[in-house]
């Protein structure tokens, strides 16, 4: 296995052990959205509970579609960057439970134990339910290029369609490519290899992502950059300026095919003008 997936997995197995809610992404019949939070509580098989009220505009909107977002994200204050928070998400089937539910008694006395005296006078409302919501599938992004694909509570391989990453990758750890590697055919431009090119050049040389920022981007009073993906035709930097995140894409002179081709173009465009 990978290093950067078994760090993932890792990681993902102990992510909310200090989360105590849940912010929610519901919709309503007509594809009205609506976001809110609530206090959760989730099972060992990965079932999210909350107990909600009916007033609430995610209680009607999971009763109209049976569906929700649910949304556990590092907190700003811990966050190494802002750009980049540690955050786990979930497509799930959602129901709105009536208290007569087998479910609920087991769900309030548990809820009590967790939150005291508040969620015991919330659990005795009438218009109080549980709200279960159950995980069909999800990604866990726990920094630049580095989303993984959820299915079935288990990190099963890295995904594209990241949040904001375009193409996901591995983690920013990766090992980089290996200098003058020879024997056998040289290795493709896998997610894996990738992975490893973007850890590489933003753990090692941020010199040189910055120099790709300002001279191949064009970007002006460039604070920081990172490399955040990394293609056959060019390369994504995402990068922090005075007036705020910018995300550029800088086209290679010519398609790569290789991790050996994407290495030494790289090392190309980093070099000053009056050496190229």
């Amino acid at each position: 296995m990978p290093d950067a997936l078994q760090k993932a997995r890792e990681a993902y197995a102990t992510f909310l052990d200090d989360f105590r809610s849940v912010v929610l992404a519901t919709v309503d019949a007509d594809g009205k959205p609506g976001s809110s939070y609530a206090p959760c509580l989730v099972d060992d098989d990965g079932t999210i509970w909350c107990l909600v009220s009916g007033l609430s505009i995610h209680t009607r909107n999971v009763e109209a579609t049976g569906r929700a977002s649910a949304l556990f994200i590092e907190d700003e204050s811990r966050a190494q960057q802002i750009f980049a928070r540690r955050r786990l998400s979930f497509d799930c089937d959602a129901a709105v439970l009536s208290r007569e539910h087998e479910a609920f008694a087991d769900v309030a006395a548990r809820f009590a134990e967790a939150f005291g005296s508040i969620a015991e006078q919330i659990a005795s409302m009438p218009d109080f339910r549980p709200l279960r919501l159950q995980p069909v599938s999800g990604q866990f992004v726990i920094g630049f290029g580095a989303a993984y694909h959820v299915e079935r509570g288990q990190l099963s391989h890295v995904t594209g369609g990241g949040q904001g990453h375009g193409r996901a990758h591995g983690g920013a750890g990766a090992r980089p490519p290996a200098h003058g590697a020879g024997g056998g055919a040289e290795q493709a431009l896998t997610p894996e290899a990738v992975a490893a090119i973007l850890g590489h050049m933003n753990d090692d040389h941020a010199s040189a992502v910055l120099h790709y920022a300002t001279v191949h981007a064009g970007l002006h009073e460039v604070q920081s950059a990172q490399l955040v993906d990394l293609d056959g035709e060019g390369m994504e930097i995402l990068a922090s300026t005075p007036a705020g995140a910018i995300r550029a894409r800088v086209p290679f002179p010519h398609t790569i095919a290789t991790r050996g081709a994407a290495r030494e173009m790289l090392m190309a465009m980093a070099r000053p003008a009056t050496e190229e």
